[in-house]
């Protein structure tokens, strides 16, 4: 009798349904292959610093790992083709063990907050046929051994934070039809040699040769571009080159351009104004903050997207001429997080307050270039090391209230070079040290609140001098002294 060709089975632990879920045994190599998708798997959910949807939690052995969020396998080997993570609010760096999916067609990490640099083992996936990493924060330089990823048909790093140049290898990639490096964060790239029909880039002049038949869009918004473009029709026949008045692309001969591209379909070039340069600057400060944030109970930063103007993102207030943020305000709003070194790029910032929300750690020193900033107002929240010395360049403050924080070190002397000062509060902290002599310059402050501190010392006399001083609180420290006299016909 002939022998039985079926493969033999084995059964899993019972379904729901309480029937035994047949698993075909597998060869030897596709188990070494069926346990390396694991492990990159595993080493890819290490690698993850922040998970608020708790997406992460789901990624274990009750289930088997085809089945894990994000996760799609094929159908006969049972091996990871497909990786798809999508504004899921997780945030982390690649593992290098990402190279070891061999049969990954699609890696998609859109809109979540990956950040660091590609791994160069991206590399070792030679099937990969799609690589999206759009809205990231992604930095470094473009990994130069995709080139062996010959399969790529897109190539989309867009709104991300890489530097450096466009390398040449990319003209090697001959199934491109879609590559992207919009900087929606950064204005790094800079090309800057002309196109003949090379993109060249930097001064080294190294070049890239686009033999790309099926190229699609090319998309150089948000980049500094200076180029002349020949002929290219015979390179890329079904070119769409998009630019945005946002961009500085210059051109030349550009009535002889659409004779020239005989494929192309929409060419729009225009270049930007000093107001379109700080608009790109402002909204990169804003997708740096909103990239801090790590609770957001009320979901306020997911309104926080390219589906309307950042002048209409809730608590963001622009000014009307020049459409700049002049002011950033989200008020027991129950979102936490850090502040973010960008704010200080947004330099006509008038008003920042975040005030019983939850942000921490320290105040970045970056916030002393907000030259024009007038109120500061980040009170009750965790926020804390000391008070920021560069804040002494915000010289136009009316309102600095850093109440209820952790604040620690002692109050600076350069306060006394505030000379708008309206309100100065630091109440509920952990501050130390003596009130600074320095303070009685203050000639226009009415409010000022140090209670409930770790201050010791005596009431300088100098603080007589504060004639419209309406309110002083400091009270719970081990202060000595008297008030002096001069203050009390300011209350």
């Amino acid at each position: 009798m002939a022998s039985n060709s079926l493969m033999p089975i084995t059964f899993s632990s019972a379904s729901s349904s309480g029937i035994p879920i047949p698993i075909p045994i597998m060869t030897p190599q596709q188990a070494r292959g069926h346990g390396t998708d694991l492990q990159a798997l595993l080493h890819f959910k290490a690698k993850i610093t922040g998970d608020e949807l708790m997406i992460m939690e789901s990624w274990n052995s009750s289930i088997h790992f085809c089945q894990w969020r994000g996760v799609t396998c094929g159908r006969k080997h049972r091996r990871v083709t497909k990786l798809e993570l999508k504004h899921l609010r997780i945030s982390g760096s690649l593992s290098p063990y990402i190279g070891n999916f061999s049969f990954l067609r699609e890696l998609r990490l859109v809109g979540t907050n990956f950040y660091n640099q590609t791994p160069q083992e991206i590399s070792g996936l030679i099937r990969l046929e799609r690589l999206q990493l759009t809205d990231n924060t992604i930095s470094g330089e473009i990994p130069p051994k995709l080139s062996a990823c010959s399969k790529l048909t897109l190539n989309d790093m867009r709104g991300n934070q890489l530097i450096g140049e466009i390398s040449a290898w990319l003209g090697l990639l001959s199934n491109l039809r879609v590559l992207g490096f919009r900087m929606y964060y950064s204005v790094h790239n800079e090309v800057v040699e002309t196109c003949q029909p090379q993109v060249g880039s930097g001064g080294n002049r190294s070049h890239l040769t686009f033999k790309v038949g099926r190229l699609e869009p090319i998309d150089f918004i948000w980049n500094r571009i200076t180029s002349q473009f020949k002929n290219y029709s015979y390179i890329m026949p079904s070119l769409v080159l998009v630019d945005e008045p946002t961009s500085t692309l210059k051109y030349t001969l550009f009535l002889s351009i659409k004779k020239l591209f005989q494929g192309l379909n929409l060419l729009d070039l225009a270049t930007a104004s000093p107001e379109a340069r700080g608009n790109a600057t402002d909204l990169q400060a804003l997708v740096q903050f909103k990239a801090k944030i790590t609770g957001d109970q009320f979901k306020i930063m997911e309104s926080w997207n390219s589906s309307i103007h950042f002048c209409q993102w809730p608590g963001v207030t622009c000014g009307r001429k020049h459409q700049r943020v002049t002011k950033l305000e989200l008020q027991f709003f129950k979102i936490s997080g850090s502040l973010s070194p960008y704010i200080g790029n947004l330099s006509f910032l008038r008003e920042l307050r975040l005030v019983g929300t939850n942000f921490y750690n320290q105040i970045p020193q970056e916030i002393g270039r907000l030259r024009r900033l007038e109120v500061l107002d980040l009170t009750n929240n965790s926020i804390s090391g000391k008070i920021p010395s560069n804040l002494s360049s915000c010289s136009k403050l009316t309102v600095f209230d850093m109440g209820g924080n952790q604040l620690t070190g002692e109050i600076p002397t350069w306060l006394g070079l505030l000379s708008n000062l309206r309100v100065l509060g630091f109440y509920r902290n952990s501050l130390r040290g003596s009130i600074p002599h320095s303070l009685g310059n203050l000639s226009s402050l009415e409010k000022f609140g140090l209670a409930f501190n770790a201050l010791s010392g005596i009431i300088p006399e100098a603080l007589g001098q504060l004639t419209k001083l309406s309110f002083l609180s400091i009270a719970a420290n081990t202060i000595s002294g008297v008030v002096p006299v001069t203050m009390y016909s300011s209350f």
